[in-house]
């Protein structure tokens, strides 16, 4: 299978986005944008990881362990997905629709 240009374009701004080194968020906004998403990946990846050592020693069922997590997850794919979109320059609607769904899943678990 082989790839379109928005694809490709997709995957070289993910790759730059996380493995970019050096990135100080106050030099531009490009390299604020960058640590926003990077902020919200590992606050996902420390919630994630949280629930499960909860669900370890703790109550799997607890409703506030389960609504922290969902809304660090929409929170980071929205940021990401508006990352995605500004950095793009072949903006898509499915990027334009995944960031309204993470957007409208986040405020409803509030």
């Amino acid at each position: 299978m082989k790839l379109s240009e928005v694809d490709l374009e997709i995957l070289r701004i993910l790759k730059e986005t996380f493995t970019r080194n050096g990135v100080r968020p106050l030099e531009s906004d490009d390299y604020f944008r960058i640590w926003v998403v990077r902020i919200t990946f590992y606050v996902f990846l420390f919630t994630l990881a949280a629930s499960g050592v909860y669900a370890i020693f703790g109550d799997a069922a607890d409703g506030i362990m389960s609504g922290v997590l969902s809304l660090a997850a929409t929170f980071f794919f929205g940021v990401l997905f508006l990352h995605l979109n500004n950095e793009s320059k072949h903006p898509s609607l499915i990027l334009f629709g995944l960031t309204w769904l993470s957007m409208v899943i986040a405020f409803n678990a509030l």
